[in-house]
């Protein structure tokens, strides 16, 4: 039966390290726990709540035996975005806030091997409706694993942001002519809102 590993950690005394990656130390253990994952979400009362640590809290999500959707909220979905795609014998580390519920089914339309490190990408490219107003490529995904955002357009500028609207200023990244921003190790959640002068501008936003 597919399942899925489940271990807590509290990270305690601002310990890790940067590069998208934290340390899990053994002595700060609050538990662990395998689920069998169907096809069809489980229950609310069969959903794991995650528990109140020292410090902040992690969980580490591992799928056995095959490919498994997670999603971790309040009510989570994991047959909807935002989720998490887990693939067999490849852990997956995210920041758990205490009180949230963990559900998971299984990833049945993926063909995927235990070894894989392949990700399904989703496109949310497109062109600028209205120039001067800020648009939103694709809503916030607290599951994301890597964001591109790309400058196809040869001569025009646009800028980005993942915290606020889109603007030619402080707080957005300016994407010049060909230019483009990979994140894959500390990967922002937020939505992507694009800004750019004129519209019909192009933009390419990938996500994973």
């Amino acid at each position: 039966m597919p399942r899925l590993r489940v271990e807590f950690c509290s990270l305690g005394s601002g310990r890790g390290r940067l590069g998208g990656q934290v340390d899990l130390p053994a002595a700060e253990p609050l538990g662990s726990l395998t689920l069998e994952v169907g096809a069809s979400p489980p229950a609310p009362d069969d959903r794991p709540i995650v528990p109140a640590g020292q410090g902040t809290v992690f969980a580490r999500l591992l799928a056995v035996e095959t490919a498994l959707f997670v999603a971790i909220g309040a009510s989570p979905d994991p047959t909807a975005e935002p989720r998490i795609l887990l693939l067999p014998g490849a852990p997956h580390l995210v920041h758990a806030l205490p009180g949230l519920a963990i559900a998971a089914v299984l990833a049945g339309d993926l063909s995927v091997t235990a070894d894989s490190g392949a990700t399904a990408l989703t496109d949310h490219s497109g062109t600028l409706a209205l120039g001067g107003t800020a648009q939103q490529a694709c809503p916030a995904n607290p599951g994301r694993r890597l964001l591109l955002v790309a400058n196809p357009d040869p001569t025009r500028t646009f800028w980005f942001s993942t915290s606020s609207l889109g603007s030619a200023g402080a707080g957005s990244v300016q994407v010049g002519p060909g230019g483009a921003f990979v994140f894959d190790k500390i990967v922002p959640a937020g939505a992507v809102s694009i800004y750019g002068a004129a519209s019909g501008q192009p933009f390419t936003v990938t996500e994973a």
